[in-house]
């Protein structure tokens, strides 16, 4: 399957009907808020959507987004390369019908609202995956950062509480 430039919209009960598979990508200048959210978006943002029915005979997306960008090691302060990611479940609900869903689909999927015309806007939908899978606290790997300190392992500290305890005087007093 060759990937092609993804719709901005779409209408998810029509796809889910037809069960259209989607690997394509976005254009990583139509993803406002992620661009502020990170230092620099590095590459387009490669998706895969898959609209199908369930057995329940709902509609439902099912997906993965990926893009290369650059965040602020909170350790160091230098900018490292961090591969953001996603995976979604959706349930294509119209305005007022959350409270209407069975618990068993709340467990399962994810819901996104549709707009008046019943459509999806594929852009907003994805760009809200990504930046909940931007990390709290960006930092490199430990053997990436210049700031590891190899010399803080668990080893050391338990070696050193060895080596001197506390109560150990209280031990020479009871041998006495």
């Amino acid at each position: 399957m060759r990937k092609i430039k993804l719709p901005l919209t779409i209408d998810p009960i029509f796809a889910a009907n037809k069960g259209l598979e989607y690997m394509g990508f976005c254009a990583s200048d139509q993803f406002m808020r992620i661009a502020e959210s990170v230092d620099s978006i590095e590459s387009d943002i490669d998706v895969f959507l898959l609209f199908k029915i369930d057995e329940k005979q709902r509609a439902f997306i099912k997906g993965h987004a990926h893009v290369d960008s650059k965040l602020t090691c909170q350790r160091c302060c230098s900018t490292f390369l961090y591969h953001l990611k996603t995976e979604y479940y959706f349930i294509p609900v119209t305005s007022g019908t959350y409270d209407n869903l069975s618990e068993t689909y709340r467990g399962l999927y994810d819901y996104i609202e549709m707009n008046e015309a019943g459509e999806l806007n594929l852009v907003s939908m994805i760009e809200d995956e990504l930046i909940l899978s931007i990390p709290a606290f960006p930092v490199h790997e430990d053997n990436d950062c210049h700031l590891f300190f190899p010399k803080m392992g668990k080893g050391i500290i338990q070696e050193q509480a060895k080596k001197f305890h506390p109560f150990s005087v209280l031990s020479r007093l009871k041998k006495k």
